[in-house]
């Protein structure tokens, strides 16, 4: 069961750390960063955090969800004492909302660097301690690899799941998200600062049959989303064309968890 086996899987989340240090980047630590909500968020904490790993599952997000985007943004504290491309690395990171949902997405793949830390300060300053946590992302089918070659490989499009303890009851009968593969970047940071801290957290992976979303692709994540209503907000009525052809443009350069 996915909620058991967190312990089990320690070794799949990769850590925040890498050893290719860009400069000024593995400086950063959770103090040098803050979220500006513009004044503070009249809706007070939400009941879920969704962090994308990317934007095309942060669109599915949008259109599903009805998410409407808000003025928010992450902020380094100290960039008078680092390099311009560490001091943008955080601006990146748009906001969008659907009822008590936040979703939070970075625009380009944040550096295992600084994915630690400004998750962390997501979690702290964005939601509270019964917030549930929630990371998505896609993944092409052709890297994901079975513990044993004879073992049956997943048939995409398929969400795999990896979770907490407290979230076990949300991945439900997912497959599990299994060794040796591993999460990295948001899913990774987000994983392991709520495994110790024990609050829920459900990482979601859809598997892509090629570098070119189509439609079923993005269906079983809404339906993963429509199925876990105590963690997603209502699927509401879209243009599911609209939405193939927003994500589109984005598949070339995709980030994938």
């Amino acid at each position: 069961e996915v909620g058991v086996m967190i312990e089990d899987y320690a070794d799949q989340i990769q850590p925040d750390l890498s050893d290719d240090d860009e400069e000024g980047l593995h400086d950063l630590t959770r103090e040098d960063f803050a979220v500006d909500f513009k004044g503070s968020p009249a809706e007070g904490a939400p009941k879920t955090l969704i962090i994308c790993s990317d934007e095309t599952v942060s669109k599915v997000c949008k259109h599903a969800f009805g998410a409407q985007d808000v003025p928010w943004r992450v902020l380094c504290r100290r960039p008078e004492d680092l390099p311009v491309t560490a001091q943008r690395v955080p601006e990146q990171c748009t906001f969008r909302r659907a009822g008590d949902t936040v979703i939070a997405t970075p625009k380009a793949r944040l550096p295992d660097e600084v994915a630690g830390p400004i998750v962390r300060c997501l979690l702290e300053e964005v939601g509270d301690g019964d917030t549930k946590v929630v990371t998505l992302g896609m993944m092409p089918a052709g890297l994901f690899n079975t513990s044993d070659p004879s073992e049956e490989r997943p048939v995409e499009p398929v969400v795999l799941a990896l979770s907490t303890l407290e979230a076990r009851a949300a991945a439900g009968s997912l497959r599990v998200f299994e060794r040796p593969n591993t999460l990295t970047g948001v899913a990774a940071a987000a994983m392991s600062y709520c495994e110790i801290r024990h609050r829920p957290c459900l990482a979601l992976v859809s598997l892509m049959a090629s570098a070119t979303v189509v439609q079923s692709e993005l269906a079983v994540i809404i339906d993963a989303a429509r199925t876990r209503s105590d963690w997603f907000p209502p699927v509401v009525d879209f243009d599911a064309g609209a939405l193939l052809k927003d994500v589109r443009p984005k598949m070339d350069a995709m980030v994938y968890t």
